[in-house]
């Protein structure tokens, strides 16, 4: 499963990229809510489970297993 290192790692460098206008669209964060996402997902079934959500879903993909690279690289995008 992924950290909470990890989940704060990825964020940063969003908000990074956002704050050096490499991402064009608003963005929103999820800084401070990394131990509850941790918590529902050690109940979810993360290989037969969906999962669905609206807005600020990058810490659902992370925690679902989709690779990092390819989450940033949709964001970018």
């Amino acid at each position: 499963m992924v950290t909470s290192e990890e989940l704060i790692a990825f964020e940063s460098q969003i908000a990074d990229d956002f704050n050096s206008g490499k991402i064009k669209s608003p963005v929103h964060l999820y800084h401070g809510n990394e131990s509850q996402m941790i918590e529902i997902f050690e109940h979810i079934d993360i290989k037969n489970d969906w999962v669905c959500c609206t807005w600020r879903n990058h810490y659902q993909a992370l925690l679902k297993g989709i690779p990092s690279k390819l989450i940033h690289d949709e964001i970018l995008a």
